[in-house]
């Protein structure tokens, strides 16, 4: 009975995390008229243009996505846990652009801590599969995106992806 709860509060929570992450994306490049951002992080600078109580709206989405990834650290790594941790972090430090101080260095480190941390916990699940589309997709991704400048925002979304879909793999 505890197993099929846990199975089903998983689910719940892959569900959201594939809701969730999509909507709030597509609600930030509408907010940016309709343009894809330098990155996602750069939400928390074009809602706050918009309306400055809405930059906070990032804050709460990386609280959120951090809470549904680290509810998978009762499961089968710790991994998880620190997943959900390195979102809070992004969430925390949101405004290292304006402020050059060691915002940017724990932002950054909070991000790939995320990436990083999932996909690992992935491959110790045996799902290899969005470890290895990560590992060849980024080099592609950066290559078809630099000019433009977006490249960061499609690693966000090609790592995220990743992420979702191996948790659906699971």
């Amino acid at each position: 009975m505890i197993t099929l709860l846990l199975i089903l509060f998983q689910i719940m929570t892959t569900v959201l995390l594939t809701i969730l992450f999509p909507l709030y994306v597509l609600f930030i490049i509408w907010a940016n008229n309709k343009s894809i951002p330098h990155s996602i992080s750069d939400s928390w600078y074009i809602l706050g243009s918009k309306k400055p109580i809405l930059k906070y709206l990032f804050t709460v989405w990386c609280y959120v996505i951090g809470a549904l990834i680290l509810s998978y650290s009762s499961d089968d790594s710790f991994l998880y846990f620190l997943g959900g941790m390195g979102m809070f972090w992004v969430g925390t430090y949101t405004y290292f652009k304006i402020k050059k101080t060691e915002n940017e260095y724990i932002h950054f480190a909070g991000a790939a801590l995320t990436i990083l941390s999932c996909l690992v916990a992935l491959a110790i699940s045996k799902i290899y599969f969005p470890l290895i589309v990560m590992v060849i997709g980024t080099p592609i991704t950066y290559l078809l995106t630099k000019k433009n400048k977006t490249h960061i925002f499609w690693v966000e979304i090609l790592a995220f992806a990743c992420i979702i879909i191996g948790l659906w793999l699971k």
